[in-house]
């Protein structure tokens, strides 16, 4: 698959088949400074040191008062130095003024340390600059002058630096430049304090390289940080503070060059520094956050668990220590963020990847604009949310990256990672929703990247383009478009050779852009989908045979362990098919199917992917007439979390009826009655099995009932929480709290699939909550025939379920296509309405039902029996039930034969009869003048007859009622009639809904059932005579989500209601 790389680091992986775009920022970033993603690190600069006995030492102080963590104290010793400063006001001892500046700012830093107030570090910088300004100056003959001159050069640049590293003002970043070379300069090789002015000057150095990019100022750092180190050996008290520096600045190196050597040393210098900073040191939690950070940055690279499991550990226990308002807690957030979505990556388990989002969240708080580190926080929750999306499918998700990539690019204007972060964003909408706009803008993004960018970015900035060029190929087939991304990706490759960490990124990434899937890193795979797609324009096989040894050469860069091996044998299975395509060389399919095979059986990818792969292997095994294509088809039948999940993304529509059209085609009726079954009405069957009869379970294992029941009743409750993220313009802390729920929601359905798990291993509950088989579907046609009508790109066809299961082949394509056309015509007027409806039910008769009605035998009767249509796809939204040819005289129609029933599954069919009730109830809601809705002078009308027919104190008329009053009588009744207008929201379906005098009953409201509510349904017949109420969505034809549905739902057993 194509991807585009986040610099400096490896990118988050995103499934599939497509182009994604890997940027600067997703992955990490600095504590000190910086624009880019460098791992976020706690530097310390050296502390200032006192000037005249008595003074108290700067470090003794902070460590005393962490140790204690004694605000009163801190505020004590503060009023003790305000008052001997104010004592030295009017005196002419200038050296106990300076003393007396320097105890004030030491004692109100400590404070800073301890509550993180930024008015704090100003007046501290205040103190210093005074005392600077006493000192006089050193050819003036004044003892200790210089070495006086330095510690307050130090001591002002380190705070300065403090306040850069929290208001991100670059001012303060060069002045401390220019205050910690003037001090280094004073303090010649010897010097007792040189190693201070090396440290600190290494420390601003190396946040300027984060700034800049200039690698002198990176290089120069490395230098100064080793010299430093050298000078504190053994017991000195700053060996931790230098050993943390170098390693921090070693580890920025590796992020670049990928220098193994680097990142081993780092480690081993955070390992020492660990040891020397043991608790109570109040740089232990920091200790703990960088070489936390530094075995995540091996992770990435050496694939080693045991690396990813101890950083994630020391990481949890320095946020602890971190607490607010510490200013490296953020920094501690951001790290455990990064190594739980490695983690996610690795291991595929949900609850992580939204555990990271929830803690990027929290590191947004604090880091809020202007915080240098605002950008860095954006692209980590902006990849974080891509990655989840490729999880979950949620176009939210991408398109709150892009928002989010816009406020980093507006606020940081010409950045390279801010450029390549907002391509990748829109990149991946693209990708998913096929809009050139979102291609040529990332284009222009990454052109002017490509300007900004030097060094290493450069590189990734062209694997980038030729990975956004791949797609636009895919959109426009422009031909000019992948000789672009070829020209590109070769560049990319040269760039990177082995065993650079991205040397496969182009070719894997133009691979992927042919098809749906993940974000990988790779050169190689870049290049070889070039060459595919450049073959399937020209028809060379040189292109051909190119693209299939890169793909090899892709692949072994991906040993048997590693997270994004499924993608990279998609990717040669895919060209593979193509070459078999080419060829017709039998071994080239064998083998395509082979590694689809292998591609969708790890548990590690997300269940996106391994449906894509299947799919994949799926549609080549039977276009070709493989014989595993069966066997390809049933990895789709997943359990129906899975299957939920996938149905939010629309990317399995069409799929089941492909699986039953080629099981029809070579006779596997049964198994295409079961492939129909399990993709349909998905939403509903999750949420009526939050609904499930446990009875028989109660009396087996109550226990474990009661644990079932309790978490099926927090799941449906949390499931009416807003989710909607048009929440952009909400405050960060608040989308922390949705985040929340969300979390709390993911962990709960754990939980809930968990105890399904347990209730299997039951004796006699091996099948609990699983699918039907062929035996109990064909047991709910007892009363009647079910007819399943399916639709593809290629046929339509027929399954009867009656005492066994048979087909009927041959319906015209037609049948789906142009009745739906000729419907839309009537719609737009351009054929006249009843020549429009007529020929629409005139082919569905001659086309569809006269078909089945022969097949079954069946003659006109005055006593007609039972029929239940189960129309698939674009089949839903037809009326079958008033098929036929209405003319002048004659009439032939299917209610001439026998009475029609739509049914969403079959399953349905199978669950309990209607509870016998005494307490039988007739409802009717009437509002024949509902605000914004024309008037409906028969909705009262409606209520006379009703008042006509049902028996006296039987019927609650509820006349201009409102929405609550509604809700509240709904479940207690056994008939409901609505008279008023209905509307279908097509965006948001579960907002589709019935208008009242106070607003809108939703489908959510319907939904809703009252705390204690009987479960035991007796709610036996609505009557919906309103507008829309069984229109539909047409991106989800499967799904019933419509009123209708709804009430079906919520409990009762029919539903009479209209499809416009």
């Amino acid at each position: 698959m194509s991807s585009i790389e986040h610099f400096p680091s490896r990118p988050p992986n995103f499934p599939g088949n497509h182009p994604v775009i890997q940027t600067p920022g997703s992955a990490k970033y600095a504590t000190s400074t910086q624009t880019g993603s460098v791992p976020h690190f706690h530097l310390t600069a050296s502390p200032s040191r006192s000037t005249a006995p008595g003074t108290m030492n700067f470090i003794n102080d902070i460590q005393h008062f962490f140790a204690r963590n004694s605000s009163k104290d801190i505020e004590k010793h503060i009023r003790r130095c305000r008052r001997d400063l104010e004592s030295f006001q009017e005196s002419q001892d200038t050296p106990a003024r300076i003393n007396s500046l320097g105890n004030l700012a030491n004692a109100i830093k400590a404070r800073f340390d301890l509550r993180g107030d930024l008015a704090d570090l100003d007046e501290v910088i205040q103190l210093q600059r005074a005392a600077l300004a006493l000192l006089p100056p050193l050819d003036a003959g004044y003892p200790m002058a210089l070495e006086a001159r330095a510690t307050a050069l130090t001591s002002l640049g380190s705070t300065l630096q403090m306040r850069y590293q929290q208001q991100g003002d670059l001012a303060d970043l060069t002045e401390v430049i220019v205050l910690q070379q003037e001090a280094l300069a004073l303090c010649i090789p010897g010097h007792p304090t040189r190693s201070d002015c090396l440290n600190n000057l290494g420390v601003a150095l190396k946040t300027r390289f984060l700034v800049s990019r200039d690698l002198n100022d990176l290089n120069k750092s490395l230098g100064l940080h080793e010299e430093a180190l050298s000078l504190r050996s053994g017991t000195h008290p700053a060996r931790g503070n230098s050993l943390h520096n170098f390693a921090v600045t070693l580890l920025l190196r590796f992020s670049l060059s990928a220098n193994l050597a680097d990142i081993d040393k780092a480690i081993s210098l955070h390992r020492e520094a660990l040891t020397l900073h043991a608790p109570p040191h109040p740089n232990y939690g920091a200790s703990l956050n960088n070489l936390a950070n530094s075995l995540r940055e091996r992770f990435e690279q050496s694939a080693d668990i045991k690396d990813l499991d101890e950083a994630i550990k020391l990481g949890n226990t320095a946020l602890a220590l971190l607490a607010k308002p510490h200013p490296d807690r953020g920094s501690a957030l951001n790290n455990l963020a990064l190594a739980i979505q490695a983690r996610f990556e690795r291991q595929g388990n949900p609850e992580d990847i939204h555990e990271a989002i929830l803690l990027h969240r929290h590191v947004l708080v604090l880091h809020a604009r202007p915080h240098p580190f605002y950008n860095g926080s954006v692209n980590n929750l902006a990849s974080a949310l891509q990655t989840r999306f490729e999880l979950l499918g949620d176009i939210q998700d991408v398109s709150e990256a892009i928002q989010l990539q816009r406020e980093a690019l507006a606020s940081d204007p010409g950045s390279d990672a801010s450029l390549n972060n907002l391509a990748a964003a829109l990149q991946r909408r693209a990708v998913e929703q096929g809009d050139v706009k979102d291609i040529d803008e990332a284009i222009e993004l990454l052109q002017e990247a490509l300007l900004a960018s030097t060094g290493p970015d450069r590189g990734m900035v062209l694997i980038n383009q030729g990975a956004v060029y791949c797609v636009k190929f895919r959109l426009t087939e422009d031909q000019s478009d992948i000789t672009k991304a070829i020209q590109l990706s070769r560049e990319a490759v040269a760039f990177h050779p082995p065993p650079h960490p991205w040397s496969s990124t182009s070719v894997i990434n133009l691979a992927n852009a042919l098809q749906m899937g993940y974000n990988t890193r790779t050169c190689l795979s870049d290049l070889a989908e070039a060459m595919k797609l450049r073959f399937s324009q020209a028809r060379d096989p040189k292109d051909l045979q190119e693209s299939l040894q890169l793909h090899r050469a892709a692949l072994e860069l991906r040993g048997p362990l590693h997270p994004g091996r499924s993608t990279f044998l998609n990717n040669l299975a895919t060209c593979l098919a193509e070459a078999f395509n080419y060829s017709k060389e039998g071994h080239y399919l064998d083998e395509a199917c082979t590694l689809f095979r292998e591609a969708s059986i790890p548990l590690t990818a997300s269940i996106f992917n391994r449906f894509y792969y299947a799919k994949g292997w799926a549609t080549a095994a039977a276009q070709y007439n493989h014989a595993s294509a069966i066997e390809a088809y049933h990895p789709l039948d997943l359990d129906l979390a899975s299957r939920l999940k996938i149905l939010s993304t629309a990317r399995s529509n069409g799929l089941a009826s492909e699986a039953a059209s080629y099981a029809v085609s070579i006779g596997e009726y049964d198994t295409a009655v079961v492939f129909l079954e399990a993709g349909r009405s998905i939403f509903w069957s999750n949420a009526l099995h939050l609904r499930m009869d446990l009875e028989t379970l109660d009396r087996s294992q109550p226990q474990l009932s009661r644990k079932l029941r309790e978490l099926s009743r927090q799941l449906e409750k949390i499931s009416y929480r807003d989710t909607s993220r048009e929440k952009l313009t909400v405050p960060r802390q608040r989308l922390v709290s949705i985040e929340s729920e969300a979390a709390y929601s993911h962990t709960l359905n754990t939980q809930w699939e968990e105890a399904i798990k347990a209730v299997r291993l039951v004796s006699g509950f091996q099948d609990f909550m699983k699918p039907k088989g062929i035996d109990a579907l064909k047991s709910a046609a007892v009363a009647g025939p079910i007819v399943m009508l399916g639709t593809t790109e290629q046929t339509c066809f027929v399954l009867l379920t009656v005492a066994k299961t048979d087909v009927l082949v041959g319906l015209s394509r037609s049948a789906s296509d142009s009745a739906p056309n000729r419907l839309h015509a009537k719609i737009e007027g351009s054929v006249g309405p009843e020549d429009a409806l007529r020929g629409v039910l005139s082919e569905l008769w001659m086309k569809v039902a006269k078909p089945v009605f022969d097949a079954l035998g069946l003659q006109k009767t005055s006593n007609p029996g039972r029929l239940w249509w189960c129309p698939i796809g674009r089949l839903a939204f037809l009326p079958i039930h008033a098929a036929g040819i209405y003319g002048v005289g004659k009439t032939d129609c299917v209610s001439q034969y026998l009475v029609s029933s739509y049914v969403p599954t079959v399953s349905a069919l199978l669950d309990r009869p209607v509870a016998t009730t005494r307490d039988f109830k007739v409802t009717a809601i009437i509002e024949p003048h509902a605000p914004g809705c024309l008037p409906l002078p028969g909705a009262r009308d409606e209520l006379r007859k009703l008042t006509a027919r049902v028996p006296q104190g039987l019927l609650t008329a509820l006349v201009n009622t409102t929405v609550e009053s509604a809700r509240t009588h709904l479940p207690g009744s056994s008939i409901v009639h609505f008279a008023c207008h209905g509307t279908q929201d097509i965006a948001r379906p579960l907002q589709s809904g019935l208008a009242l005098s106070d607003g809108r009953l939703m489908i959510s409201d319907i939904m809703r059932r009252p705390e204690g509510n009987d479960p035991e349904r007796h709610m036996a017949l609505a009557f919906l005579s309103a507008c829309e109420t069984a229109k539909g969505d047409q991106d989800v034809p499967d799904e019933s989500m419509h009123l209708a549905g709804t009430l079906l739902f919520s409990g009762f057993r029919g539903v009479v209601a209209t499809m416009w």
